[in-house]
C-alpha cells in the first residue's frame, strides 16, 4: 500500500526544490505546451496527440497586439447579430465585482455584422499574456528545476475597485514567477494570480487599475459571457488570441461537436467544445466568439497528429462562469520572498484520476507522511489524507500545492481542504494549520 512504500526517489517534499510530476506514458491524449524554451534544460518533452495551446516558450513577439488576420465576409450560420446588439451593461455582486452582459455591436452597410465586425468589437477584450517562471521537470538526471518564458491569451471579464480582471487558461500561468499582460494598444502592465482551478484549466488574473493609464482604460473593453448551452453544431465561430505569440490573430470556423469528453496526460475529463477554427499555441486563455461578439468558450487546446486536422478545443463558457466569480473573488496572490515563505512538513503523492480508480482513492495530493516538528504534525492533517484544496484554491497535484504555498508567510494560517478515510469512506474535512519555516523544521 502507498504508505508502506520505501522508494523515496518518488517521494515529493512540500517547499523543496523537488516536486513529483505525472507524465503518463501512455498514448492517450495529452495536455501540453507549445514550444518550449528553458534556460537550464534543452531536453522537449515528448510530442503527444493532443496539444494544450497555450504558452509559447522563448518568444519575444508575443507581447505585441498586430497583424490581425481577418476573414472577410458573411458568416451565413451565425444568424444576424445586428438585431441582437445591445447596450454594454454591467452587474455588480456583493464583493463589488463587475462582470459585462453585453458588449456594443456595429455591423455593415447591408445590416448583417460581419467576421471584421464581430472582431473589431471583440479585440479590445482580449489581450496576450507573457510569463517568465520556473518548471519542474523529470529526466534521465532526476528532477530538475528549468526557467522558462512563453505567451498565451485571456479575456478582460470584470473589475472591481481596484482591480481588472482577466481570464485565462491555469496552463498559461501555472509556471509562472512573474506575468506582464498586453492590452491592445500595445500597452504593458504587470499581472498577478488571483484564482486558479488545475482541473478545469482556468485561472483569473488581475491588473491594479492604478497601473493603467487613462488612454489604455479608453481603448479595453469588458467581454460578454454568452451561452455556450445554445450552441449548435454548424454555427459559425471566431477565435481570437496570441497565435504564436505573434500578436492577436483571428480565426474562423463552426462548431464541429459539442459536449466532446477528452482527457489529459493525467487522466482528467473535460468536456469541450470541438470546432474546426484554428487553435495555435498561444491562442490558450482566447476568446471563441459566436457571431454576435459573446464569449461562447475559452481556448483552451488541439489535437495534433498527421492523422488529424481541424480540431481545436475550448471550455464552453456556461459550465464555468461560477467557477470565473469565484476565482475573481479570491484574494490576489503576491508571491513572497523564498526565506519567508511558510513551511507545512508533508511527503506527498499525486493522485491522478487512473490512480483514484485504481486504488479508491480521492483525487488530490495524499499525505504519504508528516514530518515532526513541522506546521502539519501540531495540526489536526493526518498522514493518508489527500489535500484538494488550500484557502479555497484546488490543488491537484504537488506542483500545484507547492505554488499556492509560496503565496504566504511563516506564521501564515491556511485552510485545507482534506478528504480523510473514516470507517472505510473517504470524508471531506477542512483544517487550519499556522505555517512554520524551513530553518525551525530543520533545527528538530
Amino acid at each position: 500500500m502507498m504508505e508502506n512504500r520505501e522508494d523515496q526517489d518518488r517521494e515529493t517534499y512540500i517547499d523543496t526544490e523537488t516536486v513529483e510530476t505525472n507524465e503518463s506514458e501512455s498514448a492517450a491524449p495529452q495536455f501540453s505546451g507549445g514550444r518550449r524554451s528553458r534556460k537550464n534544460h534543452a531536453m522537449a518533452k515528448k510530442v503527444t496527440t493532443l496539444l494544450l495551446t497555450g504558452v509559447l516558450f522563448g518568444t519575444a513577439a508575443g507581447g505585441t497586439m498586430f497583424g490581425v488576420n481577418m476573414a472577410a465576409g458573411r458568416m451565413a450560420a451565425g444568424g444576424n447579430p445586428a438585431a441582437q446588439s445591445t447596450q454594454a451593461a454591467s452587474d455588480a455582486n456583493a464583493s463589488g465585482t463587475q462582470i459585462a452582459t453585453a458588449v456594443p455591436m456595429t455591423s455593415s452597410s447591408s445590416g448583417s455584422a460581419t467576421v471584421s465586425d464581430v472582431v473589431s468589437n471583440a479585440m479590445p477584450t482580449v489581450v496576450a499574456i507573457n510569463i517568465k517562471g520556473t518548471e519542474t521537470i523529470q529526466s534521465f538526471f532526476g528532477t530538475q528545476k528549468a526557467e522558462v518564458s512563453g505567451a498565451g491569451s485571456g479575456i478582460i471579464i470584470g473589475k472591481n475597485d481596484s482591480e481588472l480582471l482577466i481570464v485565462t487558461n491555469n496552463h498559461v500561468v501555472a509556471s509562472s514567477d512573474s506575468i506582464q499582460v498586453t492590452f491592445t494598444d500595445g500597452e504593458k502592465v504587470d499581472a498577478a494570480v488571483k484564482g486558479t482551478d488545475s482541473s478545469k484549466d482556468l485561472a483569473v488574473v488581475a491588473v491594479q487599475l492604478k497601473d493603467i493609464k487613462d488612454s489604455t482604460m479608453g481603448a479595453i473593453k469588458i467581454a460578454t459571457l454568452g451561452d455556450s448551452d445554445k450552441l449548435q453544431l454548424g454555427q459559425g465561430v471566431i477565435a481570437i488570441g496570441n497565435a504564436l505569440g505573434e500578436g492577436q490573430s483571428v480565426t474562423t470556423g463552426i462548431v464541429s461537436m459539442l459536449n466532446k469528453e477528452i482527457k489529459d496526460e493525467d487522466g482528467t475529463s473535460r468536456t469541450l467544445i470541438q470546432v474546426d477554427a484554428a487553435i495555435n499555441p498561444g491562442n490558450s486563455g482566447g476568446a471563441l466568439l459566436d457571431m454576435s461578439g459573446n464569449v461562447i468558450g475559452i481556448n483552451s487546446a488541439k489535437y495534433a497528429t498527421t492523422a488529424v486536422e481541424g480540431m481545436g478545443f475550448a471550455i464552453p463558457i456556461s459550465q464555468v462562469k461560477e467557477l470565473i466569480q469565484n476565482l475573481s473573488e479570491q484574494k490576489t496572490k503576491i508571491a513572497v520572498a523564498a526565506d519567508e515563505q511558510g513551511y507545512l512538513g508533508i511527503q506527498m503523492q499525486n493522485i491522478d484520476s487512473a490512480m483514484s480508480q485504481a486504488y479508491g482513492i480521492p483525487e488530490g495530493v495524499y499525505v504519504y507522511k508528516i514530518l515532526d516538528g513541522t506546521a502539519a504534525a501540531g495540526s489536526e492533517l493526518r498522514e493518508r489524507d489527500v489535500i484538494t484544496e488550500i484557502n479555497g484554491t484546488q490543488v491537484s497535484t504537488g506542483e500545484d500545492l507547492h505554488k499556492q504555498m509560496s503565496y504566504y508567510k511563516t506564521g501564515d494560517t491556511v485552510t485545507l481542504t482534506v478528504q480523510t478515510l473514516d470507517d472505510g469512506s473517504y470524508k471531506e474535512r477542512k483544517i487550519e494549520v499556522r505555517l512554520g519555516s524551513r530553518e525551525d523544521a530543520d533545527k528538530m
